[in-house]
Formats: C-alpha cells, structure tokens, sequence
C-alpha cells in the first residue's frame, strides 16, 4: 500500500512505535517519568470523565490493573476500603473475596510490561494488551490523548473481527455503562436496605420496653386518679 498524499510505501509498525513516533512528532513536552502507579479520586475521576463512565466497574478496573503494574504490592484491597464502603456492602464482598484471589495467584512477574500475573497465564498478547493499557492511561492524564487518540483507534480497525485479541482502549472505551450503572444502584440500594432493616430490628426491642413502660405508667395513673 501507499501513501494517497506522498506515494510513498506504507509499512506496518507495532502500536507503542507508531505511538512514539506520534510523541516525537506532536507531544515535545511528553515525560516517560509521569506514571499512573498512584490514584486518587482526582486521576480516576479524570479518567472517567474521558470515558464517560464513572462506575464502579471501571473504578475497581482501574484499580486491579494498578495492582498488577510494578513488583512491590500496594496494599491488600484491590479497591482501596473508605467510609463509603458501608453504603457499597456487595461491592466489599466481591472486593475482599478478589483480593485474596490476587494476592494467592498472581506470583509472576513480566519484565516487559512491568506487571504481575498468574503462573503460565501470560502471552505475548496479554503482555501487549497491558503495555497498551498504561499507554491509553498514562496518555488520558497527560493530555496527550488528544493526540494520539488516532493511533489508538487506527490499532482497534486493524483488529476488528480478530478472535481472542484484546484492545485496551476498545475495552476502556466501550463498556456496558448502562448496565454498570444499574448494578451500582442496585448495590448501593440493597445496603442503604440491610442497614435500615438491622437499625429496625436492633432498635426494636428497646422501643418494645419504652412501650410496656409507658403502658405500665398510664395504667399506674389511672389508679390514682
């Protein structure tokens, strides 16, 4: 193939080349040092704001992706435990429950794409699949995005219809938000109703004996009188 503006022969890179070569061109301002290694609910919201998706499905991805990225482990909890968790208690469930499941299986460690996996469970796709991910995330907080938002959507067309491949930013991109956002209420509805339910049944047997004591006390009046 050629260029339709240049006639010159096109040849066919890798992504992270044709995403340097995009940096070079465009990003003079670009630092390999800037890293997604911390988040904080100012990055993620950041990054949800790009994806239009402020769930906590893409919240708890974020998270469990950041757990892979780098050797030293960073805490225990995948998604970091706060006082919005009482309002969240499948979302804990699941988080406790994934948390041992990472720490237990995920052994190895990937000298390419810097991440954590599970014994004999990472391929060369799986290695490009992360090393792709950062990318988009490292370029979403930079702001080089709008620059290289082309490269990334140019790889997804060269995939499209590809069994087993796996795109990062296709991924990040176009998830079930609807339905994410459904099961979000529905989680935070369902414990807003267990902790209603535990306050009534708790509080029962006190309001039980403030009843048999007033009943006593007017009972007691009407005697006297």
């Amino acid at each position: 193939m050629t260029c339709h503006r240049c006639q010159k022969t096109l040849i066919e890179v890798e992504l992270k080349d044709a995403l340097e070569h995009t940096r070079k061109k465009f990003l003079k301002r670009f630092s390999r040092s800037k890293d997604i290694r911390v988040f904080d609910p100012h990055t993620l919201y950041i990054v949800g704001s790009y994806f239009k998706d402020q769930s906590f499905f893409l919240y708890f991805d974020l998270n469990r992706n950041q757990m892979k990225y780098g050797l030293q482990k960073k805490r225990f909890f995948v998604q970091p435990v706060n006082m919005l968790t009482v309002f969240n208690l499948p979302w804990f469930i699941f988080n406790l429950l994934y948390s041992n499941y990472f720490h237990f299986l995920y052994k190895g460690f990937c000298t390419q794409c810097h991440c954590k996996y599970r014994s004999g469970q990472h391929s060369k796709d799986e290695c490009a699949y992360n090393i792709a991910y950062f990318h988009v995330l490292r370029d979403v907080l930079n702001g080089d995005i709008i620059h290289t938002k082309r490269v990334y959507e140019k790889c997804v067309e060269s995939n499209d219809g590809e069994a087993g491949v796996r795109q990062a930013y296709l991924n990040l991109n176009h998830r079930h938000k609807k339905t994410e956002v459904f099961f979000d209420l529905l989680s935070i509805g369902f414990s807003v109703f267990l902790w209603i339910f535990i306050a009534v049944y708790a509080s029962f047997p006190m309001f039980k004996v403030l009843l048999q004591k007033l009943l006593f006390y007017d009972a007691y009046q009407w005697k006297i009188f």
